[in-house]
Order: structure tokens, then C-alpha cells, then sequence
């Protein structure tokens, strides 16, 4: 199944990445305020719409320097439309975007199970000596 892909949201098609969140335990508690926010200093946006009601089936956004690294987030595909295609369908349009091409390197993080599907689009393990770490920042000054 072809998915018409836009770099752009609705309204309406936000409310439907809400519920695309909600199928999602690492984005359950995410805000629609957060959301508005996050995807307003996104540098890339793909929203993967439904042929015949233009509604959004998969979702997936990148950060980038546009020289050494473009930071895949939030791939998700809506449950019932999983295992046809669409997430293949979603890693192939971003990593053929004229400015991720341009990139060194593209990373994005990964539960355990989806390993092999990542590794099938040429993602590897790393380098070894690279890991990644995350630290919450604490919040309001001190």
C-alpha cells in the first residue's frame, strides 16, 4: 500500500498522532501542548496518510545538524496497519530525503525486538565505542 507522505500536520491529523502515542508505552503520557511543541522544533516531519481519508497511519520525525547527524524519533505505525509494509515503507521515504542523504550518520534508537527490521534498512550496532546515554535535565533554575 502507497501512503501519500506530508512534511506538514493538521490539526486534525496531530489529535490522530495523539492517538498513534496512546499504542506507544515509550509516548503514552506525551500532551497534545507537548506534542504542538515538539513538532514545531522537528526538522523533519513525516506523516504517512491513508490513500482514501487522508488519515494518518504512521508517523516519524528527524533531528538534524544536516552535516554529521540526522536522529530518527518516534516510528510508529498504528497497530492495526503493522506488518504490511508501511514501516519499511516509512524508514525508505525518510532515509531518501535530500537532506538525510547528505548526513554522515543517521542514528535513531531501538527497542530489542525491532533490531533485525532496523538492521534489514543497513542500521547497525554502532560503532562500539559510541554509546548512547541519557540524562532528564532537572527542571525550573535553582
Amino acid at each position: 500500500m502507497e501512503l501519500e507522505v506530508v512534511h506538514e500536520l493538521s490539526d486534525a491529523q496531530v489529535v490522530q498522532l495523539m492517538d498513534l502515542y496512546r499504542n506507544a508505552w515509550w509516548a503514552e503520557d506525551r500532551t497534545l501542548e507537548d506534542v504542538r511543541e515538539m513538532l514545531a522544533h522537528t526538522n523533519f516531519i513525516f506523516g504517512f496518510l491513508s490513500p482514501n481519508h487522508g488519515d494518518l497511519l504512521a508517523f516519524a520525525r528527524v533531528l538534524s545538524d544536516w552535516t554529521y547527524f540526522a536522529l530518527i524519533f518516534d516510528v510508529i505505525v498504528r497497530p492495526e496497519y503493522r506488518r504490511k509494509g508501511i514501516g519499511s515503507q516509512v524508514v525508505k521515504t525518510v532515509m531518501k530525503h535530500p537532506v538525510i542523504t547528505q548526513v554522515q550518520n543517521v542514528e535513531l534508537c531501538c527497542l530489542e525486538e525491532m533490531k533485525p527490521f532496523y538492521k534489514r534498512h543497513g542500521f547497525s550496532e554502532g560503532t562500539g565505542r559510541m554509546q548512547m546515554k541519557r540524562k532528564r535535565p532537572t527542571m525550573g533554575c535553582t
